[in-house]
């Protein structure tokens, strides 16, 4: 397979708009993830026309393209974690390694250090990732600060740090397939575009599916107090129950369901009385996973959204929802097909 158009979309970052793919017989063919190639799916006339523009490129790329016997692609960069073998192995290396996370893991602060509350995220995480020896990044300039003086304490390892402040801005961190530390917001499968459509049938790319839902996550009564070693101050609390006749997840419907959260940022009971009331909306989902497997794509990564569109069989029958987040994939060296894992949540 050959990416021969990439196309950014401001949330996602970097993804593909279409590959060329061929097959053992020689045939060619392109993968397009722009599947609605009407005029009024764009939003002026001259976009249409410009997108037509664009498309009829692709096509005489296919025309005119000149089939190689081998293809190569970069799946990632890794740091070496053991090398060894054994007497059965005859000669063959097994080689264990990790992305460059390992090197942000073993990276510790020499001494306590502070991040005051209006410092930038991003800011704070390139420095913490250069002090790991992380030399290539794609961290956009987000608006996103500390919000709070914070010091952390000496041996804490800088991926941790960098983890914690990145998840408490709702930050996707993780390394792409060209070693790059990426910084993305989380993708939501409503409003967010997927990169990657699942579909069935003679001219699909999925193998095999699976779709099941849970309730593990459904609380139906928040609590929030504010930690604080001060024994001398009043203990910061706020409370959310659902006890909403209309909603099938209320209390006396499917009995209590106790969620309790303690975090030393919370100073004021209004404040903790805000994030208790969010807690329970968020709290108020059904969970739904699906695992699949399919034709290799190794430019999707985990964060993304998916799509499916499945015609054929017991599972085009919709139960549940279309869209979900892509939450990991693993990718075969041989022949066989990649797979991956998505979810999702539905508010009650």
């Amino acid at each position: 397979s050959q990416v021969i158009v990439n196309h950014y979309d401001p949330t996602n970052g970097f993804t593909a708009g279409f590959v060329m793919r061929s097959n053992t017989n020689g045939q060619t063919w392109i993968h397009g993830l722009v599947k609605d190639f009407k005029a009024d799916a764009f939003p002026t006339p001259e976009d249409w026309t410009d997108f037509s523009d664009f498309l009829g490129a692709v096509i005489n790329r296919l025309q005119y393209y000149e089939i190689e016997p081998t293809w190569e692609i970069q799946m990632g960069e890794f740091v070496i974690d053991t090398l060894g073998g054994s007497s059965e192995s005859r000669g063959h290396v097994t080689v264990t390694c990790r992305d460059y996370t390992k090197r942000c893991l073993q990276s510790q602060l020499a001494k306590a250090t502070m991040f005051t509350a209006s410092q930038k995220v991003t800011d704070v995480i390139k420095a913490l990732a250069y002090n790991s020896g992380i030399t290539k990044d794609k961290v956009p300039e987000f608006n996103y600060t500390i919000g709070k003086d914070t010091t952390y304490e000496r041996g804490q390892s800088r991926w941790e740090i960098m983890k914690t402040i990145a998840q408490s801005n709702n930050l996707n961190i993780f390394f792409d397939a060209q070693g790059y530390l990426c910084l993305t917001e989380q993708a939501d499968p409503i409003s967010s575009p997927p990169v990657l459509t699942l579909a069935d049938g003679p001219e699909g790319n999925i193998v095999s599916i699976d779709r099941r839902t849970s309730d593990t996550s459904i609380y139906n009564y928040v609590t929030v107090v504010g930690e604080s070693s001060d024994t001398t101050k009043p203990l910061v609390y706020g409370e959310a129950i659902n006890d909403d006749p209309n909603s099938p997840t209320r209390r006396n419907a499917i009995g209590e369901r106790t969620n309790h959260v303690t975090n030393s940022m919370v100073t004021t009971n209004q404040q903790a009385q805000e994030i208790a009331q969010t807690l329970l909306s968020v709290s108020s989902l059904e969970e739904f996973e699906m695992n699949f497997t399919a034709s290799l794509l190794p430019w999707v990564e985990p964060g993304e959204i998916v799509e499916l569109d499945i015609k054929y069989g017991i599972e085009s029958e919709q139960w549940g929802p279309s869209r979900f987040l892509i939450t990991s994939l693993s990718f075969p060296f041989d022949l066989s097909p990649m797979s991956g894992t998505g979810k999702r949540v539905t508010k009650l």
